[in-house]
């Protein structure tokens, strides 16, 4: 699918998470919400999506557009750890990054979502 054919399907997702977080990077904001999707479908087995998660699958989106910011601003040079000093005291700050399981979940996402089904092979 292309990114347009995807902005159009994920519009209404789109224009909430945009609203809420009042960006405009709608490109990598859909491909997010792409990618969340599809770890929720993988992790529960659903064949369709149940819209009592709504709010996983925004954490989950947002999560997954915090960490590509984050590489992206890896890859152009940006540090993500910052040092201050004054006299005989220093300071470090580092930009927390977000873990994904092997599902491609976070742990709260995990939790707001059921048990998965189990699959037969």
């Amino acid at each position: 699918m292309t990114i347009n054919e995807l902005s159009e399907k994920y519009s209404s997702e789109l224009t909430e998470i945009k609203s809420i977080l009042d960006i405009f990077d709608t490109n990598n904001m859909t491909l997010a919400i792409d990618k969340a999707y599809k770890a929720i479908y993988k992790y529960t087995g659903w064949d369709t999506f149940n819209s009592d998660y709504m709010t996983a699958l925004y954490s989950l989106a947002i999560s997954y557009y915090n960490s590509d910011s984050v590489k992206y601003n890896s890859a152009i040079g940006t540090r993500l750890i910052t040092q201050q000093s004054q006299g005989s005291r220093s300071v470090t700050y580092k930009n927390d990054t977000v873990i994904f399981d092997s599902d491609g979940l976070t742990d709260d996402v995990k939790g707001m979502l059921p048990f998965p089904k189990l699959r037969c092979f």
